[in-house]
């Protein structure tokens, strides 16, 4: 039986594994879009301006997949599942059969500026990005990062370790809107603003960009400023599913997968990260990608595990300001307690007396221990 894995990330790799360690006699095949390894996406931004050592920004070496039998084939960018005669077809045309197909091509990301018509206007989703960001970054001094979310401020604060003018833009009134609340958000925000070379503008939509004597011009049609001038603008303003044609006959994006990670009536064809929906997890996890590849794996295989979505948790770093998150941490029927003192913020969410959820902002020396009462309270 031939399983055949679509996918450069983490939850690719992890299906691949697994596919393979529950079976040594299956023929098991990655195809990844990209030139080069599956590598851990979240380092990204931090490839942007220094060199992170192949052991951590590679998932595994070469040898790994040769040793365990998994051929892995590169620059193949799927478009297309044949279902009928179980094909995929690729950009390069040419095409895989399979027995058994695991889709784990994570996400795009969301272009809110059309790219190429305007000069160096550039997203952050892949190694190639990252490429051609570094590339351009000798000629600028002034950066314009569109997004105040999670990537958009690792890639400010990647990019201020190089002494550059960093402006982050975000539409919404707070930063990591739809993550933080609002109380956090306020206090994420008047800790970064500390820092001298960054300037963070909220409420400030962007209208259009255009090119004005080789620089960037942005111009926005809310906030308290109505126009700024980069040499660069970098965009990190979210991510949608990535997609596959052929697999229904109403095209959609997000595929709805069961807790087994099966498609909805594709019984040989399973699912798993960011370009799927799975219920009680929400996208853009890690930790919940890589186990959904894993569940998805051993399923192809012919296994029958369910997928049991885990606690979110996420942890993340803006210069010497540490963020960590975890659980429920909704404001809506939580009881909320809040302390802020010299070493930072701490918010916890009950509901029914029991602890949900915890957001830490500064002093995160804490989380593991408070994690673990969550998690043992579910």
């Amino acid at each position: 039986m031939k399983i055949l894995v679509l996918g450069g990330g983490a939850s690719a790799v992890e299906a691949a594994i697994w596919a393979r360690q529950s079976s040594e006699t299956n023929e098991v095949v990655l195809c990844t879009a990209e030139a080069v390894l599956p590598y851990r996406r979240p380092l990204l931004p931090m490839a942007l301006t220094q060199d992170v050592m192949p052991e951590r920004f590679f998932i595994h070496p070469a040898e790994f997949y040769q040793k365990h039998k998994i051929a892995v084939k590169l620059n193949m960018n799927a478009q297309k599942v044949d279902v009928k005669s179980q094909k995929v077809l690729f950009e390069n045309q040419t095409s895989e059969y399979y027995d058994r197909l695991v889709i784990a091509i994570g996400s795009s990301a969301r272009h809110i500026i059309q790219q190429g018509i305007v000069d160096n206007v550039f997203t952050l989703h892949n190694y190639s990005d990252a490429e051609a960001i570094r590339s351009a970054l000798p000629d600028c001094a002034d950066i314009a990062v569109i997004g105040g979310g999670v990537l958009g401020l690792e890639c400010a604060f990647s990019l201020l370790q190089t002494n550059r003018q960093v402006a982050v833009i975000e539409s919404k009134d707070g930063l990591m809107h739809g993550v933080l609340d609002d109380e956090c958000s306020a206090y994420l925000l008047e800790q970064l603003q500390k820092h001298s070379n960054l300037t963070i503008l909220t409420g400030t939509k962007l209208d259009h960009v255009c090119n004005v004597n080789r620089k960037v011009q942005c111009k926005f049609s809310t906030g308290t400023i109505r126009h700024l001038t980069a040499d660069c603008v970098l965009c990190a303003a979210g991510i949608i599913p990535a997609h596959l044609t052929g697999l229904y006959e109403e095209e959609t994006s997000g595929w709805q997968v069961d807790s087994f990670m099966q498609l909805n009536g594709l019984a040989n064809i399973f699912g798993a990260g960011d370009c799927v929906k799975v219920a009680g997890c929400t996208g853009g996890s890690y930790s919940a990608a890589r186990l959904q590849g894993r569940i998805a794996g051993i399923n192809a295989a012919g296994g029958r595990v369910e997928f049991e979505p885990p606690i979110p948790e996420s942890r993340a770093t803006f210069g010497q300001t540490k963020l960590y998150y975890a659980g429920n941490i909704t404001s809506l029927g939580s009881v909320e307690k809040c302390e802020v003192t010299s070493a930072g913020l701490q918010k916890f969410y009950y509901r029914q007396n029991k602890l949900v959820g915890v957001v830490l902002i500064g002093d995160t020396s804490q989380s593991g221990n408070v994690f673990q009462v969550i998690a043992d309270k579910q």
